[in-house]
Protein backbone atom coordinates (compact mmCIF):
# COMPACT_ATOMS: atom_id res chain seq x y z
CA UNK A 1 0.00 0.00 0.00
CA UNK A 2 2.78 2.31 0.87
CA UNK A 3 4.52 1.63 -2.17
CA UNK A 4 1.17 2.54 -4.24
CA UNK A 5 1.04 6.01 -2.84
CA UNK A 6 4.72 6.59 -3.28
CA UNK A 7 4.41 5.84 -7.23
CA UNK A 8 1.41 8.29 -6.93
CA UNK A 9 2.77 10.96 -5.15
CA UNK A 10 6.11 10.40 -7.66
CA UNK A 11 3.76 10.65 -10.55
CA UNK A 12 1.93 13.57 -9.58
CA UNK A 13 5.73 14.92 -8.78
CA UNK A 14 6.40 14.43 -12.42
CA UNK A 15 3.46 15.81 -13.61
CA UNK A 16 3.79 18.87 -11.56
CA UNK A 17 7.36 19.25 -12.95
CA UNK A 18 6.41 18.51 -16.82
CA UNK A 19 3.17 21.38 -16.31
CA UNK A 20 5.78 23.53 -13.90
CA UNK A 21 8.44 23.81 -16.93
CA UNK A 22 5.27 24.35 -19.64
CA UNK A 23 3.61 27.03 -17.72
CA UNK A 24 7.26 28.42 -17.54
CA UNK A 25 7.81 28.98 -20.97
CA UNK A 26 4.11 30.00 -21.35
CA UNK A 27 4.83 32.97 -18.98
CA UNK A 28 8.05 33.69 -21.00
CA UNK A 29 6.15 33.93 -23.98
CA UNK A 30 3.47 36.04 -22.18
CA UNK A 31 5.63 38.62 -20.98
CA UNK A 32 8.47 38.83 -23.74
CA UNK A 33 6.72 41.56 -25.57
CA UNK A 34 6.64 43.66 -22.48
CA UNK A 35 10.35 43.06 -21.58
CA UNK A 36 11.09 44.01 -25.11
CA UNK A 37 9.64 47.53 -25.36
CA UNK A 38 10.95 48.10 -21.75
CA UNK A 39 14.64 46.92 -23.08
CA UNK A 40 14.45 48.82 -26.15
CA UNK A 41 12.98 52.01 -24.25
CA UNK A 42 16.07 51.90 -22.02
CA UNK A 43 18.07 51.12 -24.27
CA UNK A 44 16.84 53.67 -26.65
CA UNK A 45 17.09 56.46 -23.34
CA UNK A 46 20.56 55.74 -22.40
CA UNK A 47 21.83 56.10 -26.18
CA UNK A 48 19.96 59.39 -26.14
CA UNK A 49 21.44 60.81 -23.10
CA UNK A 50 24.89 59.90 -24.56
CA UNK A 51 24.57 61.63 -27.66
CA UNK A 52 23.76 64.69 -25.92
CA UNK A 53 26.07 64.80 -24.00
CA UNK A 54 28.85 63.85 -26.54
CA UNK A 55 27.41 66.71 -28.91
CA UNK A 56 27.05 69.47 -26.06
CA UNK A 57 30.05 68.30 -23.80
CA UNK A 58 31.90 65.68 -25.73
CA UNK A 59 35.22 64.93 -26.65
CA UNK A 60 37.26 65.21 -29.75
CA UNK A 61 40.08 62.78 -30.84
CA UNK A 62 42.71 62.33 -33.46
CA UNK A 63 44.67 59.24 -33.96
CA UNK A 64 48.28 59.24 -34.93
CA UNK A 65 51.08 56.90 -36.67
CA UNK A 66 54.28 57.21 -36.49
CA UNK A 67 56.78 55.12 -38.25
CA UNK A 68 60.54 55.36 -38.58
CA UNK A 69 63.56 53.61 -37.36
CA UNK A 70 64.05 53.40 -33.64
CA UNK A 71 60.48 54.30 -32.84
CA UNK A 72 59.63 50.68 -31.64
CA UNK A 73 62.58 51.52 -29.04
CA UNK A 74 60.66 54.90 -27.75
CA UNK A 75 63.43 56.84 -29.65
CA UNK A 76 62.78 59.82 -31.74
CA UNK A 77 65.03 60.21 -34.95
CA UNK A 78 67.94 61.96 -33.65
CA UNK A 79 68.45 58.34 -31.29
CA UNK A 80 67.10 60.52 -28.14
CA UNK A 81 63.96 59.16 -26.15
CA UNK A 82 61.12 60.25 -27.94
CA UNK A 83 58.66 62.22 -26.28
CA UNK A 84 54.80 62.15 -27.93
CA UNK A 85 53.99 65.61 -25.70
CA UNK A 86 55.77 67.13 -27.96
CA UNK A 87 52.59 67.50 -30.08
CA UNK A 88 50.44 69.41 -27.68
CA UNK A 89 53.59 72.25 -26.74
CA UNK A 90 52.13 74.94 -25.39
CA UNK A 91 53.91 76.92 -27.88
CA UNK A 92 52.43 74.45 -30.84
CA UNK A 93 49.06 75.05 -28.97
CA UNK A 94 49.10 79.30 -28.68
CA UNK A 95 50.34 79.43 -32.53
CA UNK A 96 47.57 77.40 -33.73
CA UNK A 97 44.80 79.66 -31.75
CA UNK A 98 46.83 82.34 -33.33
CA UNK A 99 46.46 81.13 -37.01
CA UNK A 100 42.43 80.11 -36.26
CA UNK A 101 41.76 83.56 -34.88
CA UNK A 102 40.63 81.88 -31.42
CA UNK A 103 42.50 84.50 -29.16
CA UNK A 104 39.95 84.57 -26.67
CA UNK A 105 40.54 80.72 -25.90
CA UNK A 106 42.30 79.56 -22.59
CA UNK A 107 45.88 77.79 -24.09
CA UNK A 108 46.44 76.92 -20.46
CA UNK A 109 42.87 75.01 -20.21
CA UNK A 110 43.45 73.69 -23.75
CA UNK A 111 46.96 72.29 -22.82
CA UNK A 112 45.87 70.38 -19.31
CA UNK A 113 42.62 69.15 -21.36
CA UNK A 114 44.29 67.45 -24.20
CA UNK A 115 45.24 63.41 -23.29
CA UNK A 116 47.76 61.65 -25.20
CA UNK A 117 47.46 57.72 -25.05
CA UNK A 118 49.43 55.37 -26.73
CA UNK A 119 47.02 52.23 -28.43
CA UNK A 120 49.18 49.00 -28.10
CA UNK A 121 47.55 45.73 -29.37
CA UNK A 122 45.71 43.13 -28.00
CA UNK A 123 48.24 40.53 -28.71
CA UNK A 124 51.11 42.92 -27.39
CA UNK A 125 49.33 42.53 -24.21
CA UNK A 126 48.55 39.14 -24.21
CA UNK A 127 52.06 38.56 -24.98
CA UNK A 128 53.75 40.81 -22.11
CA UNK A 129 51.30 39.96 -19.63
CA UNK A 130 52.04 36.14 -20.23
CA UNK A 131 55.59 36.65 -19.09
CA UNK A 132 56.44 34.66 -16.22
CA UNK A 133 58.10 36.29 -13.52
CA UNK A 134 62.09 35.77 -12.72
CA UNK A 135 61.38 34.62 -9.24
CA UNK A 136 58.80 32.38 -9.81
CA UNK A 137 60.67 30.38 -12.82
CA UNK A 138 63.27 28.02 -12.56
CA UNK A 139 64.97 28.97 -15.48
CA UNK A 140 67.60 31.41 -16.19
CA UNK A 141 65.91 34.33 -18.04
CA UNK A 142 68.37 37.26 -19.70
CA UNK A 143 67.93 40.44 -20.23
CA UNK A 144 66.73 40.35 -23.62
CA UNK A 145 64.03 38.62 -22.55
CA UNK A 146 63.14 40.96 -20.05
CA UNK A 147 63.53 43.90 -22.63
CA UNK A 148 61.45 42.35 -25.51
CA UNK A 149 58.77 42.51 -22.86
CA UNK A 150 58.49 45.95 -22.82
CA UNK A 151 56.63 47.99 -26.06
CA UNK A 152 56.83 51.20 -27.14
CA UNK A 153 53.58 52.03 -28.70
CA UNK A 154 53.67 53.42 -32.32
CA UNK A 155 50.18 54.44 -32.85
CA UNK A 156 47.92 57.37 -30.14
CA UNK A 157 45.07 58.72 -29.66
CA UNK A 158 44.93 62.06 -29.10
CA UNK A 159 41.57 63.59 -27.17
CA UNK A 160 40.82 67.08 -25.88
CA UNK A 161 37.59 67.40 -23.74
CA UNK A 162 35.45 69.98 -25.53
CA UNK A 163 33.54 71.12 -22.05
CA UNK A 164 36.67 71.73 -19.87
CA UNK A 165 38.93 73.59 -22.30
CA UNK A 166 36.14 75.81 -23.32
CA UNK A 167 35.62 75.06 -26.71
CA UNK A 168 32.53 74.44 -28.74
CA UNK A 169 32.95 71.08 -30.66
CA UNK A 170 33.17 72.55 -34.26
CA UNK A 171 36.09 74.74 -32.83
CA UNK A 172 37.78 72.04 -30.94
CA UNK A 173 37.70 69.64 -34.34
CA UNK A 174 38.88 72.65 -36.23
CA UNK A 175 42.17 73.24 -33.41
CA UNK A 176 42.72 69.38 -32.47
CA UNK A 177 43.27 69.33 -36.52
CA UNK A 178 45.37 72.08 -36.96
CA UNK A 179 47.05 70.92 -34.14
CA UNK A 180 48.11 67.74 -35.30
CA UNK A 181 48.99 69.16 -38.94
CA UNK A 182 51.29 71.90 -37.53
CA UNK A 183 53.21 69.40 -35.85
CA UNK A 184 53.89 67.81 -38.72
CA UNK A 185 55.56 70.57 -39.48
CA UNK A 186 57.36 71.05 -36.45
CA UNK A 187 58.77 67.74 -36.66
CA UNK A 188 60.39 67.96 -39.89
CA UNK A 189 61.89 71.24 -38.75
CA UNK A 190 63.14 68.94 -35.60
CA UNK A 191 64.24 65.93 -37.81
CA UNK A 192 64.52 66.54 -40.72
CA UNK A 193 67.03 69.06 -43.02
CA UNK A 194 69.64 70.51 -40.75
CA UNK A 195 69.01 74.12 -41.41
CA UNK A 196 70.89 75.62 -39.21
CA UNK A 197 74.27 74.24 -41.10
CA UNK A 198 72.79 76.65 -43.85
CA UNK A 199 71.91 79.44 -42.21
CA UNK A 200 75.49 79.01 -40.83
CA UNK A 201 77.15 79.65 -43.90
CA UNK A 202 74.31 82.10 -45.19
CA UNK A 203 74.93 84.36 -42.20
CA UNK A 204 78.42 85.10 -42.91
CA UNK A 205 78.83 88.51 -43.98
CA UNK A 206 82.33 88.59 -45.37
CA UNK A 207 82.50 92.46 -44.85
CA UNK A 208 82.87 91.86 -41.40
CA UNK A 209 86.29 89.65 -41.67
CA UNK A 210 89.51 90.47 -43.10
CA UNK A 211 90.04 88.98 -46.11
CA UNK A 212 91.60 86.13 -44.82
CA UNK A 213 89.72 85.38 -41.95
CA UNK A 214 86.32 85.36 -43.98
CA UNK A 215 88.46 82.38 -45.96
CA UNK A 216 88.77 80.76 -42.34
CA UNK A 217 84.76 81.17 -41.54
CA UNK A 218 83.38 80.54 -45.37
CA UNK A 219 85.86 77.05 -45.13
CA UNK A 220 84.87 76.00 -41.60
CA UNK A 221 81.25 76.42 -42.42
CA UNK A 222 81.19 74.78 -45.79
CA UNK A 223 83.35 71.56 -44.35
CA UNK A 224 80.56 71.46 -41.84
CA UNK A 225 77.91 71.02 -44.55
CA UNK A 226 79.86 68.91 -46.32
CA UNK A 227 80.14 66.44 -43.19
CA UNK A 228 76.31 66.77 -43.44
CA UNK A 229 75.61 65.99 -46.41
CA UNK A 230 77.77 62.95 -46.70
CA UNK A 231 76.13 61.57 -43.64
CA UNK A 232 73.00 61.65 -45.75
CA UNK A 233 74.61 59.98 -48.58
CA UNK A 234 76.37 56.96 -46.23
CA UNK A 235 72.46 56.08 -45.39
CA UNK A 236 70.81 56.60 -48.60
CA UNK A 237 70.69 53.45 -50.00
CA UNK A 238 68.79 54.27 -53.52
CA UNK A 239 70.80 56.50 -54.25
CA UNK A 240 68.40 59.76 -54.29
CA UNK A 241 67.92 62.28 -57.21
CA UNK A 242 66.20 65.12 -56.36
CA UNK A 243 63.62 65.46 -59.21
CA UNK A 244 63.21 69.47 -58.22
CA UNK A 245 67.47 70.12 -58.15
CA UNK A 246 68.35 67.11 -60.19
CA UNK A 247 71.49 67.11 -58.00
CA UNK A 248 72.23 63.65 -55.79
CA UNK A 249 73.85 63.94 -52.42
CA UNK A 250 77.34 62.96 -54.10
CA UNK A 251 76.82 65.46 -56.49
CA UNK A 252 76.10 68.40 -53.62
CA UNK A 253 79.35 67.09 -51.74
CA UNK A 254 81.45 67.12 -54.51
CA UNK A 255 79.99 70.77 -55.65
CA UNK A 256 81.00 71.78 -51.88
CA UNK A 257 84.78 70.26 -52.05
CA UNK A 258 85.29 72.37 -55.22
CA UNK A 259 84.33 75.17 -53.91
CA UNK A 260 86.68 74.73 -50.99
CA UNK A 261 89.34 73.30 -52.91
CA UNK A 262 89.33 75.41 -56.09
CA UNK A 263 87.32 79.18 -55.07
CA UNK A 264 88.23 79.67 -51.85
CA UNK A 265 91.99 77.91 -52.32
CA UNK A 266 92.61 80.54 -55.27
CA UNK A 267 91.42 83.57 -53.04
CA UNK A 268 93.53 82.59 -50.64
CA UNK A 269 96.54 82.34 -52.07
CA UNK A 270 96.08 85.46 -54.02
CA UNK A 271 95.53 87.35 -50.63
CA UNK A 272 98.56 85.70 -49.37
CA UNK A 273 100.34 86.13 -52.03
CA UNK A 274 99.84 89.63 -52.49
CA UNK A 275 99.28 90.63 -48.50
CA UNK A 276 96.00 92.07 -49.28
CA UNK A 277 94.64 93.24 -45.58
CA UNK A 278 92.24 95.83 -44.22
CA UNK A 279 94.18 96.67 -41.51
CA UNK A 280 97.92 95.15 -41.77
CA UNK A 281 98.85 95.73 -38.21
CA UNK A 282 95.23 94.27 -36.59
CA UNK A 283 96.10 91.15 -38.95
CA UNK A 284 99.80 90.74 -37.21
CA UNK A 285 98.12 91.14 -34.29
CA UNK A 286 95.58 88.28 -34.11
CA UNK A 287 98.28 86.02 -35.59
CA UNK A 288 100.43 86.47 -33.03
CA UNK A 289 97.44 85.80 -30.57
CA UNK A 290 96.98 82.57 -32.77
CA UNK A 291 100.63 81.25 -31.91
CA UNK A 292 100.40 81.69 -28.37
CA UNK A 293 96.97 80.08 -28.13
CA UNK A 294 98.42 77.18 -30.43
CA UNK A 295 101.51 76.74 -28.20
CA UNK A 296 99.66 76.24 -25.12
CA UNK A 297 97.32 73.60 -26.87
CA UNK A 298 100.53 71.94 -28.48
CA UNK A 299 102.56 71.91 -24.97
CA UNK A 300 99.35 70.41 -23.58
CA UNK A 301 99.27 67.66 -26.40
CA UNK A 302 103.16 67.03 -26.03
CA UNK A 303 102.65 66.10 -21.89
CA UNK A 304 99.10 64.42 -22.81
CA UNK A 305 101.26 61.81 -25.85
CA UNK A 306 103.93 61.27 -23.12
CA UNK A 307 101.83 60.40 -20.28
CA UNK A 308 100.28 58.15 -22.79
CA UNK A 309 103.36 56.55 -24.14
CA UNK A 310 104.64 55.65 -20.52
CA UNK A 311 100.91 54.03 -19.97
CA UNK A 312 101.29 51.70 -22.76
CA UNK A 313 104.99 51.15 -22.13
CA UNK A 314 104.30 50.37 -18.51
CA UNK A 315 101.02 48.11 -19.72
CA UNK A 316 100.89 44.40 -19.42
CA UNK A 317 98.29 42.61 -22.05
CA UNK A 318 96.66 40.20 -20.99
CA UNK A 319 98.53 36.65 -22.15
CA UNK A 320 96.96 33.59 -21.93
CA UNK A 321 99.30 30.43 -21.41
CA UNK A 322 98.98 27.60 -24.20
CA UNK A 323 100.58 24.52 -22.62
CA UNK A 324 102.82 21.90 -25.23
CA UNK A 325 102.20 17.98 -25.55
CA UNK A 326 103.62 16.26 -22.87
CA UNK A 327 107.06 15.18 -24.63
CA UNK A 328 108.67 18.10 -26.16
CA UNK A 329 107.45 20.08 -22.71
CA UNK A 330 107.19 23.41 -24.74
CA UNK A 331 104.69 26.09 -24.05
CA UNK A 332 103.47 29.18 -25.91
CA UNK A 333 102.16 32.51 -24.67
CA UNK A 334 99.23 34.46 -26.47
CA UNK A 335 98.70 37.99 -25.76
CA UNK A 336 95.27 39.43 -26.22
CA UNK A 337 94.93 42.61 -26.45
CA UNK A 338 92.01 44.14 -24.10
CA UNK A 339 90.02 47.14 -24.60
CA UNK A 340 91.81 49.21 -22.43
CA UNK A 341 95.03 48.67 -24.24
CA UNK A 342 93.32 49.67 -27.52
CA UNK A 343 91.72 52.79 -25.87
CA UNK A 344 95.17 54.03 -25.25
CA UNK A 345 96.17 53.46 -28.69
CA UNK A 346 93.36 55.46 -30.50
CA UNK A 347 94.01 58.15 -27.59
CA UNK A 348 98.15 58.25 -28.80
CA UNK A 349 97.06 58.95 -32.28
CA UNK A 350 94.44 61.12 -31.29
CA UNK A 351 97.13 63.15 -29.32
CA UNK A 352 99.83 62.96 -32.12
CA UNK A 353 97.33 64.08 -34.74
CA UNK A 354 96.43 67.49 -32.67
CA UNK A 355 99.93 68.12 -31.73
CA UNK A 356 100.84 67.44 -35.52
CA UNK A 357 98.04 70.33 -36.63
CA UNK A 358 98.82 72.63 -33.71
CA UNK A 359 102.67 72.68 -35.11
CA UNK A 360 101.48 72.92 -38.80
CA UNK A 361 99.62 75.76 -38.03
CA UNK A 362 101.92 77.86 -35.68
CA UNK A 363 104.60 77.09 -38.73
CA UNK A 364 101.36 78.45 -41.08
CA UNK A 365 101.21 81.89 -38.52
CA UNK A 366 104.95 82.71 -38.42
CA UNK A 367 105.03 82.60 -42.32
CA UNK A 368 102.26 84.87 -42.65
CA UNK A 369 103.67 87.18 -40.17
CA UNK A 370 106.57 87.46 -41.87
CA UNK A 371 104.95 87.47 -44.80
CA UNK A 372 103.17 90.73 -43.71
CA UNK A 373 105.93 92.87 -42.21
CA UNK A 374 108.60 92.33 -44.89
CA UNK A 375 105.69 92.74 -47.94
CA UNK A 376 103.77 95.70 -49.36
CA UNK A 377 100.09 95.56 -50.68
CA UNK A 378 100.07 96.69 -54.39
CA UNK A 379 97.24 99.22 -55.40
CA UNK A 380 94.13 97.75 -56.88
CA UNK A 381 94.22 94.07 -55.15
CA UNK A 382 91.50 94.74 -52.21
CA UNK A 383 89.41 95.67 -55.19
CA UNK A 384 90.03 92.30 -57.10
CA UNK A 385 89.50 90.28 -53.98
CA UNK A 386 86.39 91.51 -52.80
CA UNK A 387 84.58 91.06 -56.41
CA UNK A 388 85.82 87.74 -56.23
CA UNK A 389 84.08 87.42 -53.02
CA UNK A 390 81.13 88.64 -54.19
CA UNK A 391 81.21 85.81 -57.07
CA UNK A 392 81.94 83.78 -54.26
CA UNK A 393 79.05 84.72 -51.95
CA UNK A 394 76.76 84.36 -54.60
CA UNK A 395 77.90 81.00 -56.04
CA UNK A 396 77.69 79.54 -52.18
CA UNK A 397 74.03 80.83 -52.18
CA UNK A 398 72.93 79.00 -55.65
CA UNK A 399 74.47 75.74 -54.31
CA UNK A 400 72.63 75.84 -50.17
CA UNK A 401 69.33 76.59 -52.66
CA UNK A 402 70.07 73.75 -54.18
CA UNK A 403 71.10 71.42 -50.68
CA UNK A 404 67.76 72.72 -49.06
CA UNK A 405 65.52 71.51 -52.11
CA UNK A 406 67.35 68.02 -52.25
CA UNK A 407 67.44 67.43 -48.55
CA UNK A 408 64.17 68.62 -47.87
CA UNK A 409 62.73 66.55 -50.86
CA UNK A 410 64.63 63.25 -49.30
CA UNK A 411 63.32 63.70 -46.21
CA UNK A 412 59.72 64.51 -47.08
CA UNK A 413 59.94 61.65 -50.05
CA UNK A 414 62.10 58.91 -49.00
CA UNK A 415 63.26 59.19 -45.47
CA UNK A 416 60.27 60.35 -43.41
CA UNK A 417 57.52 59.47 -46.00
CA UNK A 418 55.67 57.42 -43.27
CA UNK A 419 57.46 58.62 -40.21
CA UNK A 420 54.27 60.96 -38.94
CA UNK A 421 50.73 60.36 -40.86
CA UNK A 422 47.35 61.38 -39.46
CA UNK A 423 45.18 58.25 -39.28
CA UNK A 424 41.78 59.34 -38.79
CA UNK A 425 41.28 63.15 -38.21
CA UNK A 426 38.87 64.65 -35.65
CA UNK A 427 35.20 65.25 -36.95
CA UNK A 428 32.25 66.60 -36.26
CA UNK A 429 29.94 64.46 -38.18
CA UNK A 430 26.48 62.96 -36.91
CA UNK A 431 27.31 59.63 -37.74
CA UNK A 432 30.98 59.92 -35.60
CA UNK A 433 29.20 61.61 -32.77
CA UNK A 434 26.62 58.03 -32.68
CA UNK A 435 29.67 55.88 -33.29
CA UNK A 436 31.32 57.70 -29.93
CA UNK A 437 28.26 57.52 -28.12
CA UNK A 438 27.62 53.67 -28.44
CA UNK A 439 31.17 52.98 -27.91
CA UNK A 440 30.84 55.04 -24.68
CA UNK A 441 27.16 53.57 -23.75
CA UNK A 442 27.58 50.18 -24.87
CA UNK A 443 28.73 48.95 -21.06
CA UNK A 444 25.72 50.94 -19.05
CA UNK A 445 23.24 49.53 -21.65
CA UNK A 446 24.39 45.96 -21.14
CA UNK A 447 24.15 46.27 -17.46
CA UNK A 448 20.65 47.41 -18.03
CA UNK A 449 19.46 44.67 -20.17
CA UNK A 450 21.01 41.82 -17.51
CA UNK A 451 19.23 43.33 -15.11
CA UNK A 452 15.92 43.44 -17.15
CA UNK A 453 17.16 39.68 -18.13
CA UNK A 454 17.02 38.98 -14.29
CA UNK A 455 13.99 40.32 -13.86
CA UNK A 456 11.90 38.91 -16.87
CA UNK A 457 13.06 35.84 -15.56
CA UNK A 458 12.17 36.14 -12.03
CA UNK A 459 8.38 37.28 -13.12
CA UNK A 460 7.84 34.49 -14.82
CA UNK A 461 8.89 31.85 -12.27
CA UNK A 462 6.66 33.87 -9.67
CA UNK A 463 4.05 34.16 -12.25
CA UNK A 464 4.38 30.10 -12.29
CA UNK A 465 4.75 29.50 -8.90
CA UNK A 466 2.38 32.10 -7.53
CA UNK A 467 -0.53 32.24 -10.34
CA UNK A 468 -2.57 35.39 -10.84
CA UNK A 469 -5.58 34.02 -10.28
CA UNK A 470 -4.83 32.60 -6.98
CA UNK A 471 -3.73 36.34 -6.27
CA UNK A 472 -6.92 37.76 -7.45
CA UNK A 473 -9.13 35.08 -6.06
CA UNK A 474 -7.63 36.00 -2.65
CA UNK A 475 -7.42 39.62 -2.91
CA UNK A 476 -11.49 39.31 -3.28
CA UNK A 477 -12.03 36.82 -0.60
CA UNK A 478 -10.32 39.46 2.04
CA UNK A 479 -12.28 42.00 0.63
CA UNK A 480 -15.93 40.15 1.25
CA UNK A 481 -14.81 38.89 4.62
CA UNK A 482 -14.25 42.42 5.32
CA UNK A 483 -17.53 43.54 4.03
CA UNK A 484 -19.27 40.81 5.76
CA UNK A 485 -17.35 42.03 9.28
CA UNK A 486 -18.71 45.62 8.79
CA UNK A 487 -22.33 44.35 7.99
CA UNK A 488 -22.59 42.04 11.35
CA UNK A 489 -21.22 45.06 12.67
Amino acid sequence: MREIKRKQSSDKTDVCSVLSAKDFFKKLKKYFIPWLIAAMVLAAAVLGYSITINIINGQVSVLVNFSYDGIEAGMDPLGNKFDVNEIKSRTLIEKCLDDLGMSEADPEAIYNNIAISGLVPSDVIDRITSYTPVYDSDEIVSSKNIQDSTYYPTQYSIELDCRKAGLSRKDSVLFLNRLTEEYSNQFFENYGYNKSLENAVISIDYNDYDYVDAVSVFDSSLKSLKEYIDDLAKHDNIRFRSDQSGYTFADLSQSIETIRTEDLDMILSYIVYNNVTKDKENLIANYEFKIEELTRSKNIYKERLQSINDTISNYEKNSILIFGNATDGSNATLNQSSDTYDNMIDDKVRAETNLSTCEQNISLYENRINSLKSGTQKSGVSELVEKDFEKLNNKIHTMLEAVNITATEYFEEVLFSNAYKILSPATESVFYVIKSSIKDSVNIILAIELILIAAYLVVSAAAVYIPYDNIIGNIKKHKKRKGGKRKNG
